[in-house]
């Protein structure tokens, strides 16, 4: 009983990795990279820090804040490389932040596939 339950545990994980992974994939994929600078960096009640940037996006001046809330701040005035959704020029990621991101998909899923292979196949 406790293999199956430890299996499925890792089936989800391994299915949760993969449409996590793809779905980033297919954000830097679509979207275009640009450079952005950092207007302003908020803090919000629980501590974490969203920063506020202005870009070109399509000949149009976008200012936009950042979905993805960090721990530390970001500093007016730097410069960071983002990808942006072509539909909708105001959402937005770090580029940086997607390989960090891909490693832990990938590592969620790995986890989750040993988990399956351990526990429901051997």
């Amino acid at each position: 009983m406790l293999e199956t339950i430890l299996g499925g545990v890792g089936a989800a994980a391994l299915a949760v990795g993969l449409v996590l992974a793809a779905r980033a994939l297919i954000f830097m994929n679509s979207g275009e990279k640009t450079v952005a600078e950092v207007v302003s960096c908020t803090k919000s009640q629980k501590g974490w820090y969203a920063p506020k940037v202005r870009y070109t996006a399509s000949g149009m001046e976008v200012e936009a804040v950042s979905a993805v809330e960090f721990a530390n701040e970001i500093k007016s005035g730097e410069q960071r490389l983002i990808i942006y959704n072509k539909k909708q020029p105001e959402s937005f990621r770090f580029a940086d932040s997607f390989r960090t991101n891909l490693v832990g998909y990938g590592l969620l899923a790995l986890i989750g596939a040993l988990f399956v292979a351990r526990f429901w196949i051997f």
